[in-house]
């Protein structure tokens, strides 16, 4: 597994006497949740995405933003009789942003609302923001120590009890920072 951070970055980042393994340990955990939550890092390496949608409407939503299409089927009726098509280029565009694909009723395979859908792409490069966000997950482990919060203030060092849902929730907010969670 690729990670982000390296011992060394979390050092540059905040003091620690935490030795290289345990670092990476925190680094993995943090990366581990990363993963789970939004796919693997580095989209320009990876196989491209599949996700199936329900369709019925002009638009879907993949769970990321779409760097590119690789393919779109379209399936159309019921069971016995459903139809499958390859959608090309003109039948569908890019939404405002690539968190979206319009369909369009006036391409080859024409068509004013979406059928069933799946779509194969890859997915817009957030590596930066994944950083950051496997940082401040690191920087959460390093205060919440135990589950106790520490804060210095010059010398002064003050200490007060906090929850594992205190711990939790704020993991959770600083994850809810990447988006939605693929479901693979």
């Amino acid at each position: 597994m690729t990670t982000l951070l390296s011992p060394d970055d979390l050092r540059l980042a905040f003091e620690t006497d935490l030795g290289d393994a345990a670092l990476q340990l925190v680094i993995d955990d943090a990366d581990a949740a990363i993963v789970a939550r939004v796919g693997a890092h580095d989209a320009s390496a990876l196989a491209p995405l599949v996700e199936q949608h329900a369709g019925g409407g002009r638009y879907i939503f993949p769970h990321r933003k779409v760097e590119s299409v690789v393919a779109v089927t379209e399936f159309w009726g019921g069971p016995g009789a459903e139809t499958e098509t390859e959608l090309v280029a003109d039948d569908y565009r890019l939404g405002h942003g690539t968190g979206s694909l319009l369909r369009l009723s006036t391409g080859t395979n024409s068509r004013g609302w979406w059928g069933r859908v799946v779509l194969e792409y890859l997915p817009v490069t957030d590596n930066a923001r994944r950083r950051r966000v496997e940082l401040d997950l690191c920087k959460l482990v390093a205060t919440y120590n135990g589950y106790i919060k520490q804060e210095w203030a010059g010398d002064y060092r003050s200490q007060s009890s906090l929850t594992s849902d205190a711990y939790q929730g704020e993991r959770e907010r600083l994850l809810s920072e990447l988006g939605s969670v693929v479901f693979a």
